[in-house]
C-alpha cells in the first residue's frame, strides 16, 4: 500500500522495458549480474545446525548455532542443540548457564534432559535477585537490570532483544 507508486513504475517497465525513472540500460546492468537459476538459501539456524551434525567436533558451528539460538530468543531450539552438541551440560559457560535457567524458569514442560545441566550455585542466586527487580521494579527494572546484571543473558533476554515485549519472570527459583 505505502509503495503504490514504486510499483507502478517497476510494472510499467516490466510491461514496457521503459520507465521514466529507471535507466534502461541500468537494468541490462543488473540482469547481467543477477543469478541465472532459483536456489533456497537455508537459515542460518539451518546451515550451523547441519555442520554440527555432520562433525560433532566442529565446536564453532555448535557455538554459532547455539548464540544464533540465543540471540533469537529460541531457547528451544538452543536446548535441544545444546543436548545434541558435544558440550559437557555439566561444564557449561556461563551465558549457556544463564539461558538455561531462563529457559527453566519459563518453559511449562521442559525437556526432562535438561535438568541435568549444572548451574552456579552463584549464578542461581544472581538469576533470582534478576528476576525479583524484573518482576517487583516496574518502570525502573531495566535500569535497575543494567545496573546490576549488564553483562547477562537474561538482560538481553528480557529487555534488548527486539523480540522481547512485556516480558516477566514466570517461575524464578527453579
Amino acid at each position: 500500500m505505502l509503495a503504490k507508486n514504486f510499483v507502478k513504475d517497476r510494472l510499467q517497465f516490466i510491461k514496457e522495458g521503459k520507465s521514466k525513472n529507471i535507466p534502461a540500460e541500468y537494468v541490462r546492468l543488473k540482469h547481467e549480474l543477477a543469478v541465472k537459476w532459483d536456489y533456497i538459501m537455508s537459515p542460518p539456524f539451518r546451515n550451523f545446525e547441519q555442520m554440527m551434525l555432520s562433525n560433532g567436533n566442529n565446536i564453532p558451528a555448535t557455538d554459532y548455532l547455539l548464540c544464533y539460538s540465543l540471540l533469537e530468543n529460541d531457547l528451544e531450539n538452543f536446548v535441544n542443540a545444546l543436548l545434541a552438541s558435544r558440550y559437557n551440560i555439566k561444564n557449561l559457560p556461563k551465558h549457556y548457564q544463564e539461558a538455561v535457567m531462563v529457559y527453566l524458569s519459563n518453559t511449562e514442560n521442559p525437556n526432562p534432559k535438561i535438568r541435568e545441566a549444572v548451574i552456579d550455585n552463584g549464578i542461581k542466586q544472581r538469576y533470582a535477585q534478576f528476576a525479583t527487580i524484573v518482576n517487583n521494579a516496574g518502570e525502573n527494572a531495566y535500569r535497575l537490570a543494567k545496573q546490576n546484571f549488564a553483562n547477562t543473558y537474561w538482560t538481553y533476554y528480557a529487555f534488548e532483544n527486539p523480540m522481547s515485549k512485556n516480558f516477566s519472570l514466570k517461575n524464578s527459583q527453579q
